[in-house]
């Protein structure tokens, strides 16, 4: 192989799964109760590919719950969308892209369920947007996926033959914010982070500047002030 991948363990309720514990998971069981697409979201939502994960059957129950909410939302009248869901779609795209260019389905699953949080506080959604939550989701829950796709009018034979969700760039330009980076109470430069960034992605972006990271080189931080979206300054 050029280059190998092996899937972590896979346990349930925190222990490892034998025959002798009657713990074994039955998928089919599973068909029956939750559907197949909960049964394939869950099984890369609870865990890194690499790590594997605890499967529970609350877990089951929520994503069964996450998917009828997409539902929801596709079923919502439809109508103009407010800017920021326009904007939360350009961040999702782009998280969901990344996730699954480097195999990490359980945080492209995560930034869709974040999308359908904010899209669930609007009143009517444009129907594109629904279409858009479709293609990324299809990858993991295909039957939801290609229902809505088809209720909404796709252009496409199937939602596999549209390809990747695009036209955010406007979105994703407004999503972003430049961060002033103090050291030591002194500018020394700029990042560029997604609004509402946490003061661990703040860091990760000044770590990840080649000119600041020099500066810091060599120094403890013994200090971290973080405004949101306005600056961080890094006391050494």
């Amino acid at each position: 192989f050029a280059s190998f991948r092996g899937h972590g363990l896979i346990i349930k309720d925190g222990e490892k799964m034998s025959k002798s514990k009657g713990n074994i998971v039955n998928p089919n069981e599973y068909f029956e109760s939750h559907g197949v697409d909960a049964l394939r979201t869950y099984l890369m939502f609870m865990g890194t590919f690499l790590e594997g994960g605890d499967f529970r059957d609350s877990g089951m129950d929520a994503m069964r719950r996450f998917l009828n909410r997409v539902w929801d939302i596709a079923a919502m009248p439809e109508g103009k969308s407010s800017t920021n869901l326009k904007i939360k779609m350009a961040e999702t795209v782009e998280k969901v892209e990344y996730s699954i260019t480097n195999i990490k389905p359980n945080t492209a699953i995560a930034a869709i369920m974040e999308f359908v949080n904010e899209a669930s506080k609007e009143t009517s959604i444009e129907r594109q947007l629904v279409v858009d939550m479709a293609k990324l989701l299809s990858p993991f829950a295909p039957f939801i996926s290609e229902e809505i796709y088809c209720m909404k009018g796709g252009k496409k034979r199937t939602i596999l033959e549209d390809g990747f969700p695009s036209g955010y760039e406007k979105y994703a330009s407004l999503a972003k914010t430049e961060l002033p980076v103090q050291i030591t109470g002194k500018m020394r430069g700029k990042v560029v982070l997604p609004q509402n960034a946490s003061q661990e992605k703040a860091l990760e972006a000044v770590m990840a500047d080649e000119k600041l990271s020099k500066m810091l080189e060599g120094k403890s931080i013994r200090k971290i002030i973080y405004v949101q979206d306005k600056i961080i300054n890094i006391i050494t």
